[in-house]
């Protein structure tokens, strides 16, 4: 597993490089953390590498980092560029894809959207009808 900047914002370098019951944990350069829990990477049901895997969510405190996420990705999903929905459409589609644009039709959050584009896509992923919608 690789770790950068980013992913020091829910565990530090210092948690991560502290980690010990792993194949190795290597600092490379300044920003990255790269850790190998076991050797062979097809080996993941061996019962000593599920220990492994269970103590390094331990460690890393993987619960809370996924409750952090979760609540990261509900305040992201409030002001959507694009929403996918599921169901059955009219024109015998299987799926709705919106896209929020501006006048020049770049993605844009729904909030400043001035019109959507509405896809209706069938089982195999074709396009089965379009339509633009002109926002308040």
């Amino acid at each position: 597993m690789w770790f950068g900047n980013d992913y020091y914002n829910y565990v530090s370098k210092e948690v991560l490089a502290s980690f010990e019951n792993c194949y190795s944990n290597e600092r490379i350069g300044d920003s990255v953390i790269c850790i190998t829990l076991y050797e062979e990477i097809l080996d993941f049901e061996n019962p000593i590498n599920r220990e492994r895997q269970i103590d390094f969510k331990r460690h890393i405190h993987f619960e809370k980092i996924l409750q952090q996420l979760k609540v990261l990705a509900e305040q992201q999903d409030q002001d959507p560029q694009i929403e996918i929905e599921t169901g059955k459409y009219p024109h015998g589609g299987i799926r709705l894809l919106k896209h929020y644009v501006d006048k020049n039709n770049e993605l844009i959050p729904k909030s400043k959207a001035t019109k959507v584009i509405i896809n209706e896509y069938g089982k195999d992923g074709d396009i089965l009808f379009q339509r633009v919608e002109e926002l308040c």
